[in-house]
């Protein structure tokens, strides 16, 4: 294929084996397509924000002829015809299994591994660059309260995890510029050079702060080393721009890790101290839940107020009269009587409330929480940096008594701090 052609990876076809469908969960695997659409996916979306590769999207099922529709918001209509890739990408999603890892009292961890096979080939020559089969674990903590378990996003991260980490191991670009009319071989090989260093650059950006600057230091004693550090290399696409008069060139490299960590921590600082200026390190780490909370009803202190005025005024008025006539031995009377009475009341109120609210603060209990996984990580990371960790339960019987793993872990049962 001419070099200054454009090369085109495709995620070609995607094999789920019964192992590996029974722990998909039934809204994919409900149409065989959805699931392998869903496992191309993350195949394509690793290779292509990690490894800066363009990618021809998995179209099983959807692009007939290699021709996808396009709908857009106004109505539009358009026809993307896909090209033919020039290196196809075949995965075998063999099995995806839970192993527990470790139980206690307070929960339960358990390691999602994901296990898979992945072919890159050249489909006009047959010619493959990349067969192997890959795995990768994601330890996930369960708490004993906890009664259910979704068992898939810790698949799915394991299973994402696996194919980033190809992504990253496969990943290496450059870019030079030169002059005249097409780029001559010398430019060409040191864009190679330089996407190769690159990749061998951007393993150690992603391994962590510590081992990128240990890196920095050995630079120039692996560039001139290069042929020791990588295997092999493959171009997975060029582009030569007689328009910018520049050539950039993407190339999958496989790397002697081995020889690399020995190389760094070599030229390390600990690496380069003398035996006697070493000592070891030792890490504990201890996790904790709530296991019982005592909490306290408010105390409440209530004050009223009441002022009471009372204004009442009054008026009264009585008139009468009385007679007795008397004629012949006979007496009448008559009596008349007229009474008048006001009255009015106004009665006004001023109530005044206060009062105070008083809590005690709650009281917990804790249990502890597995922290292996932690421990893992940590001592891993110091041990590439060049430091020897050891176990702490291997440093207590050295301290003479003076440090006990056991009172470290009830200590923290109680309290805020160690």
């Amino acid at each position: 294929m001419p070099s200054d052609s454009s090369r085109y990876l495709q995620v070609a076809r995607i094999t789920l084996k019964p192992e590996a469908s029974a722990n998909i969960p039934d809204h994919l695997m409900r149409d065989a397509t959805v699931a392998e659409i869903w496992a191309g996916d993350l195949v394509g979306a690793a290779l292509s924000t990690q490894a800066g590769v363009s990618i021809i999207p998995y179209s099983k099922g959807y692009a007939v002829g290699n021709v996808m529709s396009m709908r857009v918001s106004d109505g539009d209509v358009y026809n993307l015809k896909l090209p033919k890739p020039d290196y196809e990408i075949s995965v075998e999603l063999s099995a995806l299994k839970k192993i527990r890892y470790g139980e206690a009292a307070a929960g339960a961890s358990s390691i999602y591994g994901s296990y898979a096979s992945v072919k890159i080939e050249e489909p006009l020559s047959g010619k493959l660059y990349v067969n192997t089969a890959l795995k990768d674990g994601e330890i996930k903590l369960v708490p004993a309260t906890q009664t259910f378990v979704d068992d898939f996003p810790a698949f799915y991260d394991s299973n994402n995890g696996l194919f980033v980490k190809l992504s990253e191991a496969i990943d290496g670009k450059a870019r030079v510029a030169y002059k005249g009319k097409a780029a001559p071989a010398t430019v060409k090989a040191r864009a190679l050079q330089n996407a190769q260093l690159n990749a061998v650059e951007f393993y150690y950006a992603e391994a962590g702060e510590s081992e990128a600057a240990n890196f920095d230091a050995m630079r120039t004693k692996i560039i001139e080393n290069a042929d020791r550090c990588i295997l092999e290399t493959a171009v997975l696409s060029e582009d030569d721009n007689a328009a910018s008069r520049q050539y950039t060139v993407a190339v999958r490299v496989s790397l002697n890790v081995a020889i690399l960590r020995n190389d760094i921590k070599a030229g390390s600082v600990v690496g380069k101290a003398a035996r006697a200026e070493r000592s070891a390190l030792a890490f504990r780490f201890v996790s904790r839940e709530v296991d019982s909370m005592k909490t306290f009803d408010a105390r409440v202190t209530k004050r009223a107020d009441i002022s009471v005025k009372d204004d009442i005024a009054s008026a009264k008025t009585q008139e009468s009269t009385e007679g007795e006539p008397i004629k012949r031995g006979q007496i009448s009377t008559n009596a008349s009587s007229t009474e008048t009475a006001n009255g009015s009341r106004n009665v006004s109120v001023a109530r005044e409330t206060g009062g105070t609210h008083a809590r005690r603060s709650a009281k917990s209990t804790w249990r502890l929480f597995p922290s292996a996984n932690l421990n893992q990580v940590v001592t891993q990371t110091f041990s590439r940096a060049g430091f020897k960790v050891n176990e702490v339960s291997l440093v207590e019987p050295y301290t003479g008594g003076k440090f006990k793993v056991s009172q470290v872990e009830d200590d923290y049962k109680a309290g805020n701090d160690l």
